[in-house]
């Protein structure tokens, strides 16, 4: 036990100041340094060289670097989205393709034009060019006159009227007028005075109405899909004539 020098109260021996009044109960020089409270304990050299420096990329709740997760992630393949997919092949583009339209339109009414020539102006006879051997006086008043070639010619101009709007239907006008002259020229040929020079002529004219059609009705869609995807070939010849609907 250790008496205090200044009032005297027993104080434990591992005591440097006494309990009752604070004085001190040992020389300065005597007691040991106290360290701070806030103090830090710094580790052992051995115990840095495990942990290293601090890194302020580091994810030190998973050991992981922020950098070697952005790698992972981008190595990992995005994950394929139907709508988003659908949603960037529907969008419309800046500039429409006004060419193709006004291209088609023309295309159409040029295939109804030379429809409707050879069913009434450009006669069978071409070399002889007798307006009577045309389609519709042959099956009206000429030597070719039945309902069969009647109705075939009443079809070929009602499905060239049609094809105006819808061009890729003169793909059957043409075969129909086709379809007519092979017959006339195998049966009356003799008696409207139609030789092979002729059909090949008219042949090669009813292959170009359906060629018309065709590249008119393709100018119509690429028109219509270079402002709305998905659309069918019917629709972009209708919408080619009065314009893709805002809310389409």
């Amino acid at each position: 036990m250790t008496f205090c020098g200044n009032c005297g109260t027993e104080n434990p021996d591992k005591n440097n100041f006494c309990c009752f009044c604070g004085s001190a109960l040992k020389d300065a020089g005597s007691i040991p340094p106290v360290a701070p409270m806030n103090a830090t304990a710094d580790p052992e050299p051995d115990e840095r060289a495990r942990i290293g420096a601090y890194d302020p990329d580091m994810d030190y709740a998973t050991g992981a670097t922020a950098a070697a997760a952005t790698t992972a992630a981008a190595a990992e393949p995005a994950e394929y989205n139907p709508q988003e997919a659908m949603r960037n092949y529907d969008e419309p583009v800046s500039h429409p393709k006004n060419g193709m339209r006004y291209g088609g339109i023309i295309l159409a009414i040029l295939a109804f034009g030379l429809t409707a020539a050879l069913l009434f102006i450009i006669p069978l006879n071409v070399t002889g060019w007798d307006t009577s051997t045309t389609l519709y006086n042959l099956a009206v008043n000429g030597t070719a006159k039945d309902l069969a070639i009647i109705g075939f010619v009443i079809a070929a101009l009602a499905i060239g009227i049609f094809s105006i709007i819808v061009p890729i239907f003169s793909l059957v006008s043409g075969a129909t007028i086709i379809s007519i002259v092979v017959a006339l020229y195998y049966k009356h040929a003799s008696t409207i005075g139609m030789n092979f020079n002729s059909l090949l002529i008219i042949l090669g004219l009813g292959i170009v109405v359906i060629l018309l059609g065709v590249i008119a009705s393709v100018m119509m869609s690429k028109y219509v899909r270079s402002i709305k995807g998905g659309v069918s070939m019917f629709s972009s010849c209708l919408f080619s004539w009065i314009g893709v609907p805002r809310r389409y």
